[in-house]
């Protein structure tokens, strides 16, 4: 402990220095770091180097809750790392409607924001042999018609109860476990604590039920 606090000391001081002699340090720097200068250019190696990958890509749809399912995902992508690339898609932090991509385990980010029409032109750049979905929850409603509509081999894997039941927990109001009653009561569910842009529990099963038999 003692000698990362002396770290931490002298790289105070080397700062203190630095500022003293250039009073503009830090902000030119958090400048340099904010335009991000060289992101079309890392973003073009990724696409060739994916686009040239003589391994699979298996891409995995992800949501930024963490959590057992991105440990699960970082496992799994150790496994298989001799064997194919894996990406994990999520949607950005920052930037409403919009999707990050990184490389798996490490997270690693590849350098681009997309919208929802570039993730689908980039996919056609490197051409995905498979779409792992583990999460949909937090993307919106229509987010499964838009993997359908890319007509890549997918499959689903269910980590919670989210395609069933929109709270996802199969829980009530206090936390208790519903007993999974009769649509109806789901419904009054859902109306009492609503869910962003599902409204009828009926139509939201009937759209999921789609989605995993294809």
């Amino acid at each position: 402990a003692s000698f990362k606090d002396e770290k931490r000391l002298l790289c105070i001081k080397a700062l203190e220095k630095i500022n003293n002699l250039y009073p503009s340090y830090e902000k030119s720097v958090a400048s340099f770091i904010n335009n991000d200068i060289f992101s079309n250019d890392r973003f073009k190696l990724d696409t060739e180097n994916l686009k040239s990958s003589s391994l699979p890509i298996v891409v995995c749809v992800g949501n930024n809750r963490g959590g057992g399912t991105l440990k699960f995902l970082k496992e799994r992508a150790v496994q298989k790392q001799s064997l194919e690339i894996r990406l994990f898609l999520t949607l950005s932090l920052n930037r409403k409607h919009m999707l990050n991509l990184y490389y798996l385990p490490n997270m690693i980010e590849i350098s681009k924001v997309f919208k929802f029409h570039e993730i689908e032109e980039f996919f056609n750049i490197i051409n995905p042999s498979y779409i792992e979905v583990h999460q949909l929850l937090d993307y919106p409603y229509s987010f499964s018609e838009f993997i359908l509509k890319l007509k890549i081999r997918y499959s689903v894997y269910i980590h919670d109860f989210f395609l069933k039941c929109p709270q996802v927990t199969l829980s009530n109001n206090d936390g208790i476990y519903c007993s999974e009653p009769p649509k109806e009561e789901c419904q009054a569910c859902i109306s009492d604590r609503p869910v962003k842009e599902i409204s009828n529990i009926i139509d939201w099963r009937n759209k999921n039920k789609i989605f995993l038999q294809n």
